[in-house]
C-alpha cells in the first residue's frame, strides 16, 4: 500500500473509530450517580417496555423511550440484573461517541483532518454534551440524527440521497 493511501486510510477510517471508542469509554467512565427527574422518568418508561405503550410513546420524544426499552430488553436478555438506568446511560455514551465520529467525518470532508478532530473534540469536551452523553437524556440521540442529517444533506447534492435525507430529517425531532 502506498504511503499516501495509508495516511488516507488512517484519517478516514481509523481516526473516526478511535474517536468514537475513546469518547464512549470516557463518557462511560463518568456516568453520573445523581439523576435528573427526566432521567428517572425515561428509565421507568423503558422498564415498562411493551406492557405500557402509552409510556413508551412520549409526546415530546417519540423514539427515545422505545429505543431505551429495546436496549434494556437486550441487556436483560444478555444477563444484566443491575440497575436499569445503567444500560440506558451506556446507550447514551455510545450515541455520544458515534455522534462525535460523524462530526469529525463531516468537518474532515470539507477541511483538514486535524481541524475536524479539533472540532469534534470541542463538542465532545463541552460540559453539556459530556453530561448528556453520560446521563439518560434525549438530547444526544437528537444531535446524532441532526449531524447525520446534515451529513446526508451535504452528500445528497453530490450523490442524490433525498430519501435518506428525508428519513434522517424526520428523526431529528425524536
Amino acid at each position: 500500500m502506498h504511503i499516501a493511501n495509508r495516511a488516507q486510510v488512517f484519517w478516514h477510517y481509523v481516526v473516526p473509530c478511535l474517536l468514537a471508542a475513546t469518547a464512549t469509554a470516557l463518557y462511560a467512565m463518568s456516568i453520573v450517580a445523581v439523576h435528573s427527574y427526566d432521567a428517572l422518568i425515561y428509565t421507568y418508561a423503558a422498564r415498562q417496555g411493551m406492557q405500557n405503550l402509552e409510556r413508551l410513546l412520549h409526546p415530546h420524544h417519540l423514539l427515545y423511550n422505545s429505543v431505551g426499552a429495546i436496549n434494556l430488553w437486550l441487556w436483560r436478555t444478555l444477563g444484566w440484573h443491575g440497575n436499569d438506568i445503567v444500560p440506558l446511560q451506556i446507550m447514551n455514551t455510545v450515541f455520544g461517541g458515534v455522534c462525535l465520529s460523524l462530526v469529525y467525518m463531516l468537518v474532515a470532508r470539507y477541511t483538514r483532518p486535524l481541524l475536524a478532530l479539533g472540532a469534534a473534540m470541542l463538542l465532545g469536551l463541552s460540559h453539556a454534551y459530556w453530561l448528556y452523553s453520560a446521563e439518560v437524556e434525549v438530547y444526544v440521540l437528537s444531535v446524532l440524527f441532526l449531524v447525520a442529517s446534515l451529513y446526508a444533506a451535504l452528500r445528497s447534492w453530490e450523490h442524490r440521497w433525498p430519501f435518506v435525507l428525508g428519513i434522517l430529517l424526520s428523526l431529528i425531532h425524536i
